[in-house]
């Protein structure tokens, strides 16, 4: 799924703002175009979008903003451009399953600018956070993730210089030690 949403001014109409663009095989890919009309002479020197594309079955998404200029008449300047997010890849695939009360993710985030930052969750609580002040295209990662019993899903969240924002998701599930929500079955 796809979809662009204004973020400058009411006088903005998308026209065609979201498509499904289907089954992408690896390393595929595939365009679309958004359509959009200005209403109103643009005050701000720029049209700012927001693009986000999601995968629903990876549970992956990217939010990009495009700021698109502006000289107050010509509503914008039409401009083709490519953004990539980054990739992150594991050295070796999470195991599913796991009785340790902790497990090491190793492997690499690159992407074809420079990379600003990086943060880890387990379910919703930020775990850690990594900001890369020297801006690489490429960084290897180690990390030691804690894991509670019970299902711990655990997001990487990579985000470059052109705000472009990629998220990998591994489930584990800890078999052993006692969950901390139990879910009782009332009587009645």
């Amino acid at each position: 799924c796809t979809l662009l949403q204004s973020k400058t001014s009411d006088h903005i109409f998308l026209q065609k703002g979201r498509f499904t663009l289907g089954v992408l095989k690896p390393g595929e890919k595939k365009s679309t175009t958004f359509a959009f009309r200005v209403d109103a002479p643009i005050k701000e020197p720029a049209l700012n979008l927001e693009f986000l594309i999601a995968d629903a079955k990876r549970s992956a998404s990217l939010i990009k903003q495009i700021n698109l200029p502006s000289d107050g008449n010509v509503p914008f300047a039409k401009e083709k451009k490519r953004f990539q997010p980054p990739q992150i890849t594991f050295s070796a695939e999470p195991p599913r399953s796991t009785n340790a009360d902790k497990i090491s993710l190793t492997g690499t985030i690159r992407d074809d600018g420079t990379l600003m930052n990086y943060l880890v969750f387990v379910s919703n609580k930020k775990i850690a956070y990594f900001p890369t002040p020297t801006s690489p295209s490429e960084t290897p990662f180690t990390l030691s993730v804690p894991l509670e019993p019970g299902s711990n899903i655990i997001t990487i969240a990579a985000q470059d210089n052109d705000e472009m924002l990629a998220k990998k998701v591994a489930i584990i599930y800890r078999a052993s030690g006692t969950p901390k929500h139990k879910f009782a079955r009332e009587q009645h």
